[in-house]
């Protein structure tokens, strides 16, 4: 954690990493509102941490009656995963744009032939966020190899996928984020043959500054 929340200084104490004391992402995530996450309601929020803090294999259903468990926590980042190919990322950040000093980075995964990825922001109300003052997601261009980056070859790219799709992982102990392309994943034969050599096949890392990731 980069920003040291200077405003709240005197006001709010805050650790070294800038985080407010009584922040932690396991009180946020016992507390948000069913209506955010409506797959998993408190009820079963609660189960899993303590199936976690047992260090127990978690019996917890989701209202789709899949199995889900924590996988990983700390004070600011908590991931959790169902048997149907689910992760979810909570993530707190220190936000100096917020009135209490921090946001709530939410990354939503269904892993499969094609990794999918939604991203969300939230304040300390869960009130969500625009996305796009908190990150300017990479274009194509970001993930192919620069003999393929012009503007009329991305064009040709573009015009073949189907969709632009990403796969988002977020560093548990580093307030960082890595974005892989995966819409290459769903292109037919002859044009996954065809573009092989154009994708880079390397993530986008971003940093987060205090204010966005960059």
């Amino acid at each position: 954690m980069i920003a040291v929340l200077a405003f709240l200084s005197g006001i709010m104490k805050t650790d070294a990493a800038g985080m407010p004391d009584s922040v932690s992402v396991r009180n946020v995530f016992a507390n948000m509102p069913d209506s955010v996450f409506e797959l998993i309601p408190k009820g079963a929020r609660l189960d899993c941490l303590d199936f976690f803090d047992s260090n127990m294999r978690s019996t917890v259903r989701d209202r789709m009656d899949g199995l889900i468990q924590i996988t990983s926590l700390s004070r600011d980042f908590l991931q959790l995963q169902s048997d149907s190919s689910l992760f979810v990322c909570f993530k707190i950040l220190p936000c100096s744009r917020q009135n209490d000093g921090y946001i709530i980075c939410v990354s939503t995964t269904l892993k499969g032939s094609s990794d999918y990825s939604k991203l969300d922001f939230y304040n300390s109300d869960w009130n969500r966020l625009s996305g796009e003052d908190y990150i300017t997601m990479p274009g194509l261009k970001r993930f192919v190899n620069s003999g393929y980056a012009k503007k009329d070859s991305l064009a040709l790219l573009e015009s073949v996928l189907p969709f632009v799709s990403y796969s988002i992982m977020i560093g548990d102990s580093e307030p960082v984020m890595e974005i892989s392309l995966t819409s290459q994943n769903q292109l037919g034969k002859e044009d996954s043959a065809y573009f092989s050599d154009w994708f880079a096949g390397r993530p986008v890392i971003f940093k987060w500054n205090g204010k966005r990731f960059r």
